[in-house]
């Protein structure tokens, strides 16, 4: 009885499975084209099959994966920027939410939930936050953790973009800060003092 073709090349690769890898990768090459063509109509017409086979490769080789991804970015480095730059427009929400967690390791939940412990409000000057959440900023301590990052242990409360910078060129120095504040008084009540000067439009009155 003959048998199948299909059940001789199963037996035949769980015999020499390194010949039939060889074979198979030495075909590819040499039908390199056809096989991508090939591979792409497999993948339009069964788009949700490869989402998931995909998928399971990925939590099964973690590693490869990443690493399969960072050399992707540096080959298609622009490429990468501008569809990453079209993603975060189409879908500032999940942006923002992937920004904190990369950034930040924060949840949404976390987020909010500074939110709510301080009202609302800026923790340094004490004004309302904006409700936009890409114009809060985190402030934070950076002797922990660079520009942009920040952990649970150097993490230090929701702020205006103009605070934040406020303090980071004060170099976090709260005497410094004490100094600015108390010699801006001085120079304004100074100011108040003179006298008022009196102006083109002013003599025109005259």
């Amino acid at each position: 009885m003959t048998r199948a073709p299909a059940e001789y090349n199963r037996r035949y690769r769980a015999r020499h499975p390194e010949r039939a890898r060889e074979s198979s990768r030495r075909w590819r090459a040499a039908n390199l084209e056809g096989e991508r063509e090939r591979q792409r109509n497999a993948h339009r017409a069964n788009p949700e099959k490869y989402r998931e086979l995909t998928r399971q490769w990925r939590e099964a080789n973690p590693d490869k994966a990443r690493e399969g991804g960072r050399r992707y970015r540096e080959a298609h480095r622009q490429r990468h920027r501008e569809l990453s730059r079209l993603w975060r427009e189409a879908n500032p929400g999940r942006a923002r939410i992937a920004q904190l967690w990369r950034n930040h390791g924060l949840r949404l939940e976390g987020w909010y939930a500074m939110w709510t412990a301080q009202d609302g409000l800026c923790y340094l000057c004490g004004d309302p936050l904006p409700d936009d959440p890409a114009k809060v900023h985190i402030d934070h301590d950076h002797r922990c953790c660079p520009r942009n990052r920040s952990c649970r242990s150097c993490r230090r409360g929701l702020v205006h973009g103009p605070c934040n910078q406020l303090v980071g060129l004060a170099a976090d120095d709260p005497a410094r800060l004490r100094r600015i504040a108390a010699n801006l008084a001085k120079a304004k009540r100074r100011i108040g003092r003179l006298p008022k000067l009196l102006t083109l439009f002013d003599l025109e009155e005259l």
